[in-house]
């Protein structure tokens, strides 16, 4: 598997893990109050100020109040409401009259009281700031500012308490109030946080090496994909160090190494037209001899096999010579040669004629060297007795055997990229999630994350300076001394 295709896949199993993980576990954003409970501040995993208003109806509380008509068979029945908004008492003051404390569970609030905890934590009042003011004939707007972190930090979980507004009649209105503060600590949060920052590196790191390698590997890919559209069918006809020089092309594209890849690519490109005529010829050749060997019953001397094998000879000669060519025109024409040879073979073998036959072995052969092929044909000389060594026994190749090193070193750029995206999220981790106080959970808040990473790695910031990002972070989250 090429190295691209093993970096999408781990991004894409990465995301998906991601994505399925945060839609299978939802994450509670703070305990639910009971019904009836008229003043909630729910900060969710925020850890930053929350401002909350309530529209409430005096009635609630004071339903003899000069705001409040009696009701139909009520004593007092038909006496004037106040009717206009200065002639309702003045709200003097509003305040949480305790600090909360924590209560066991939502189902504590059962008929107007809290259950608390035996050993719970408190919310201090002190962290709340409270307006109220008269709104209309009959309601009254009271305003939370609440900060769950500051001067003293709340522990995750659900508060009770009241809010109590005094008024310029003497009268006092009193609100249920409940605070839950939700729980960063949780694990599957955790996971889904750095999951997010780290996917965020790891495309950002693979978007940034594609860009870089990119650039220098797409003008070569293009030139070797012309130059496969030639040669494409006669690859295995090629000379071996051409080919051997094409393998070396492909596996250097495909490891996105531009090294050298430029001067083999000429090297190929020079003779283009005669490897593609060298090509052609070895492989009707090849074709010929096939047909050749079908005629092997008919006694004629020379011997077919050793005729064969005198062609295979020639065409491994062909094969092993020097590449790049001194002289690409000549190999090239005496590749075709070879080819018009065997065909000439063929024909006459086809045709059952003895004397176009032997006509055809001596152009193959020559002239000076007929005489002595002819009396290697009365010695029992065979066509395996005229191949090369190497013909004859190629050896087979052998799987690579890598050391645990080289393994490394191949897949250096990989591991490079993996590490700086862990980098990169235990960072994110401390500077975006621990230490942000707006962090809420939302969709919005893992996209974040994860641009977060993603434009850090494409940006190409060292490890250094992602580490100086977390101590700034550190020494900003320090109160300043007065």
């Amino acid at each position: 598997m090429r190295f691209g295709y093993v970096v999408a896949a781990i991004i894409a199993v990465l995301l998906g893990a991601v994505a399925w993980y945060a839609l299978a576990n939802p994450v509670q954003h703070g305990s639910d109050a009971a019904h009836g409970v008229e003043v909630r501040v729910d900060f969710g995993l925020r850890q930053q100020p929350v401002t909350r208003s309530f529209d409430l109806d005096v009635c609630s509380q004071q339903p003899a109040s000069p705001e409040c008509p009696p009701q139909e068979g009520e004593e007092g029945e038909g006496t004037d409401p106040v009717t206009t908004f200065a002639e309702r008492p003045q709200i003097i003051s509003a305040a949480v009259i305790r600090d909360l404390g924590e209560v066991r569970e939502a189902s504590s609030f059962a008929n107007d009281t809290c259950t608390y905890k035996r050993r719970g934590s408190q919310f201090p009042a002190a962290q709340f700031k409270t307006v109220a003011e008269n709104r209309g004939q009959r309601g009254v707007v009271v305003t939370l500012t609440a900060n769950s972190q500051e001067p003293e930090a709340v522990e995750p979980g659900t508060y009770c308490g009241a809010v109590v507004v005094q008024r310029s009649d003497g009268r006092y209105l009193r609100y249920d109030l409940t605070a839950s503060v939700a729980d960063r600590t949780v694990g599957g949060l955790r996971v889904r946080a750095f999951g997010a920052l780290l996917a965020g590196g790891l495309a950002g790191a693979a978007v940034r090496w594609l860009g870089d390698s990119y650039a220098a590997i797409a003008p070569l890919r293009r030139r070797q994909r012309r130059i496969l559209r030639r040669l494409r069918p006669f690859i295995s006809n090629l000379p071996e160090p051409a080919q051997h020089k094409l393998d070396t092309i492909d596996l250097g594209i495909s490891q996105y190494d531009a090294d050298g890849l430029d001067a083999a690519l000429k090297e190929i490109e020079g003779p283009g037209d005669e490897l593609a005529r060298f090509g052609f010829a070895l492989s009707e050749t090849d074709t010929m001899i096939a047909e050749q060997l079908r005629h092997r019953d008919l006694a004629y001397l020379p011997a077919l096999d050793l005729v064969v094998g005198a062609e295979r000879a020639r065409r491994a000669a062909l094969m092993s010579e020097e590449f790049p060519w001194p002289e690409p025109k000549r190999v090239a024409s005496e590749a075709e040669s070879l080819r018009q040879q065997a065909s000439a073979i063929r024909d006459a073998l086809v045709a059952a004629n003895q004397d176009a036959y032997r006509a055809a072995v001596r152009s193959l052969v020559g002239a000076d060297a007929f005489a002595d092929f002819m009396e290697r044909t009365d010695t029992g000389s065979t066509a395996e007795q005229l191949l090369p060594d190497a013909e004859r026994q190629r050896p087979q190749a052998k799987k690579e055997k890598r050391s645990f090193n080289q393994r490394l070193l191949d897949n250096s750029m990989l591991l490079v990229m993996v590490v700086a995206a862990l980098v990169v999220a235990f960072v994110g981790y401390q500077t975006e999630f621990v230490h942000d106080p707006s962090f809420d959970s939302g969709s919005g808040d893992y996209i974040r994350l994860f641009a977060w990473a993603f434009a850090l790695q494409v940006a190409g910031v060292t490890v250094f300076e992602v580490a100086g990002k977390l101590l700034t972070s550190r020494k900003g989250s320090v109160p300043a001394t007065p």
